[in-house]
């Protein structure tokens, strides 16, 4: 956690420290997608120049999303197709390999394994 004024109300606000919860290549789009845990963001960049081929020394993120109660959870299905986010306010989100919002649920826990 660290400790911000808020220029607005004039009282100190804690917030946790964003911590690296995965880091996953994407080969199709050339892209590096970063996933931090305490701000909940999810950020990708380029790992290749379209026209050269060639790989920048220095990477800059972009922020495609941000869960404002932070991530759990995170992790890639096995062919880069989807990516299924757990939230710490317990909602399951399903992303397309665009990130597009495919599925979006509350887990409710006291209904695991009853049968329906």
């Amino acid at each position: 956690m660290y400790r911000f004024l808020d220029r607005r109300t004039d009282h100190l606000q804690s917030v946790p420290l964003p911590t690296i919860i995965d880091l996953k290549v994407l080969p199709e789009s050339c892209q590096l997608c970063l996933v931090t845990s305490g701000d909940g963001q999810i950020s990708v960049c380029s790992i290749e120049d379209q026209d050269t081929d060639i790989v920048h020394p220095t990477a800059q993120f972009d922020n495609i999303g941000t869960f404002e109660d932070g991530i759990r959870s995170v992790s890639w299905s096995p062919d880069d197709e989807l990516l299924v986010i757990v939230t710490n306010s317990d909602k399951l989100v399903i992303f397309t390999k665009t990130f597009d919002v495919l599925c979006e649920s509350q887990i409710d826990y006291e209904r695991f394994g009853d049968a329906y």
